[in-house]
């Protein structure tokens, strides 16, 4: 819709610069500069819908026009209130193109590492028989029986988040990039933290270390965290969010624990990591929650709290894994920092769509 929008704005903003190229008591010189102009305003306009480098010629044609105001100032001073909105959403075209270029590079950091060769042989139900009973029974009803190893994967989630136990609901869309051979992912998120008003996002976790920055209309940063509370707090993030590609449960880097019937701990080693997870499960054998202890910043400062995923079971999707058979993977959760105060519940989200590498 802003893109629309913004189209519109450049597009009329361009057919008003025609009035100063019929202008007949000015010169062929200035009358072919406003015509310039106007073609500029029209291109950048049909680029608006086309490509993110739209703003740079969107500022070129600003410039000119801004010039071409001042040298007829008496006349078309008006335009520059024009011009100014136009200057903001030609910083916003930027802002965008800025955050998504650094996502891109971020996205090769992540994909850096040499991928697992070859062609993984299909898993086989006695390949789980080392697996405490309620993880064997769940990785069946996933159906991982006769996939092979996913070596990564791409997903959309939405959703709902808030800051603050009594903050506003504000929603937001994501993309996530995962690893799963050599964990690590790239998570970047677009939230409507008010009309008009967005925040960007990014997670970034590679080779153990973990980044995370926001950006207010991908500006203006208002967080740009990392060090070892953070990488913990990402792979533990990982571990839990692998119930999307189950079949990491047999890789090296993951050991499990039986803790009961319904209860089975599991612990992710990554380089000098170390993070433990329990995950629950129903009497049918679904995953309807996994805690661990994970940081979480309060106010400047980072305290290891208790955290929590609740998994609806019902939200069960299938999607095609790589043998192109189907994977059976809850698709609703909803995330919650167990403190001492009180319960705070700060995330709801759906896998909106899921595509295995």
């Amino acid at each position: 819709m802003l893109s629309f929008l913004t189209s519109a704005l450049l597009l009329m903003h361009g057919l008003i610069h025609l009035i100063g190229f019929r202008r007949q008591d000015l010169s062929r010189p200035v009358r072919s500069a406003w015509l310039v102009c106007a073609a500029l305003f029209v291109v950048s306009a049909m680029m608006v819908l086309l490509t993110e480098s739209w703003w740079i010629v969107s500022a070129v044609a600003l410039l000119l026009s801004q010039s071409l105001i001042a040298f007829h100032w008496k006349d078309a001073k008006a335009g520059t209130i024009v011009n100014v909105a136009v200057l903001v959403v030609i910083l916003l075209g930027y802002g965008e193109h800025r955050f998504n270029r650094i996502a891109a590079d971020e996205l090769r950091i992540l994909e850096s590492n040499p991928i697992r060769g070859g062609t993984s042989p299909e898993i086989t139900q006695a390949d789980l028989n080392h697996l405490p009973s309620p993880v064997r029974l769940w990785l069946t009803r996933s159906g991982v029986v006769g996939q092979r190893h996913i070596t990564g994967l791409n997903l959309t989630q939405t959703g709902k988040m808030r800051t603050t136990p009594d903050g506003s609901w504000m929603a937001f869309t994501a993309q996530q990039q995962f690893r799963v051979d050599a964990p690590g992912f790239l998570w970047t998120v677009n939230v409507k933290a008010a009309p008009g008003i967005a925040l960007r996002g990014r997670d970034l976790l590679h080779s153990g270390r973990a980044s995370m920055r926001i950006e207010l209309l991908s500006l203006f940063p208002v967080a740009d965290a990392k060090g070892p509370q953070i990488d913990q707090g990402a792979i533990v993030r990982f571990l839990a969010e692998s119930i999307w590609f189950p079949t990491s449960a047999l890789e090296p880097y993951m050991s499990w624990t039986a803790v009961s019937d319904s209860q089975a701990r599991v612990t992710l080693t990554q380089d000098a990591q170390t993070v433990h997870a329990d995950f629950f499960f129903d009497a049918n054998g679904d995953i309807i929650a996994i805690e661990a202890d994970r940081y979480m910043d309060r106010n400047g400062s980072s305290t290891l709290e208790r955290w929590r995923i609740d998994i609806d079971p019902a939200s069960k999707e299938a999607f095609l894994g790589l043998n192109g058979f189907p994977f059976h993977l809850p698709t609703k959760s909803t995330v919650t920092w167990k403190l001492k105060e009180g319960d705070f519940t700060w995330l709801k989200l759906k896998i909106a769509d899921l595509k295995y590498q």
